[in-house]
């Protein structure tokens, strides 16, 4: 697998013209999403089929919906596809009981990594936590129900104010639930939907990004405070090392250079897995990133 993150860029961007453009001798690989249909991997997994099928493949939408579903259906896969799996997301199926395999064999490529937010809606004039809290005694936060439990008991110690966890199928959703008054605030992932959104305000994000301000400023004593969203793409189908070799470099070649999930990444200023595999990033820094989160939850 080392050998899978080393392909050369020649490799890496003359895929187009290795495809057959003859419609029955097509490579398969269907996109597969063990998560909502309401939320940003959904949206991703929509832009990467199209993606896909744009560079010759033949690609189909796969909803498998959560874990357990998801380990049923590849079980049984007629078509080679990927799919994926996110350090919060295997977490939280971790604790549930559920395992998404995620190893050497299954192990494609890191598909981003990118910060979290805390975010208001903006018609709260929000100037500092310390001033929005003021007076409080809870503050209700929406986040997606895949992420794990314990999120903020740190922060309920820190502030003395009580973090009450409202939980959503879906980041979508969970958004919804803040511009809808449901919540006072949500922790989400830092995408180009709050981005480009008018009505909220990301006040602080894991990195600091879009000159917001860090967690680790913010909140110094969270055990999560630097921890990222880090997903990685798995296989189900591939049998050959070549096999795999050009369904990674589809998949890397289709994020590098769809116009569509170019926008998406830079607006939300996420590094994605092209730019994570120069640096020598894979499935190693994945499981630490899971241990930290799992550790910080029990």
């Amino acid at each position: 697998m080392t050998n899978l993150l080393k392909t050369t860029g020649a490799m890496f961007f003359a895929l187009a013209t290795s495809f057959s453009a003859v419609a029955d001798q097509k490579p398969i690989l269907d996109v597969i999403v063990p998560a909502s249909n309401a939320g940003n991997t959904w949206k991703q997994g929509v832009m990467i089929n199209e993606a896909l099928k744009n560079l010759g493949f033949d690609s189909e939408m796969v909803h498998t919906s959560n874990c357990i579903n998801n380990n049923d259906y590849i079980s049984k896969a007629s078509r080679p596809g990927i799919y994926f799996n996110t350090n919060s997301f295997h977490a939280a199926n971790m604790s549930a009981g559920c395992e998404m395999k995620t190893n050497e064999e299954t192990f494609l490529a890191p598909w981003f990594d990118r910060s979290q937010a805390f975010c208001v809606a903006k018609e709260d004039n929000f100037t500092s936590l310390e001033q929005y809290l003021e007076g409080r005694k809870r503050v209700t936060v929406g986040n997606t129900s895949s992420l794990p439990q314990g999120l903020y008991e740190d922060l309920s110690a820190q502030y003395g104010v009580e973090f009450v966890r409202v939980d959503y199928k879906g980041s979508s959703k969970t958004l919804k639930g803040l511009l809808a008054d449901d919540v006072d605030m949500i922790y989400t992932g830092y995408s180009a939907r709050e981005v480009n959104n008018p009505d909220i305000n990301c006040f602080a994000t894991t990195a600091g990004v879009a000159n917001t301000e860090t967690f680790a400023s913010l909140f110094p004593n969270w055990g999560l405070a630097g921890i990222t969203e880090f997903a990685v793409v798995l296989q189900v189908g591939l049998e050959t090392d070549a096999e795999k070799n050009q369904a990674r470099d589809a998949f890397l070649k289709a994020i590098a250079t769809d116009s569509k999930l170019v926008e998406y990444y830079k607006s939300a200023h996420i590094i994605t897995g092209d730019t994570l595999v120069s640096q020598g990033v894979g499935l190693e820094d994945w499981n630490t990133k899971v241990n930290i989160l799992v550790g910080a939850t029990k």
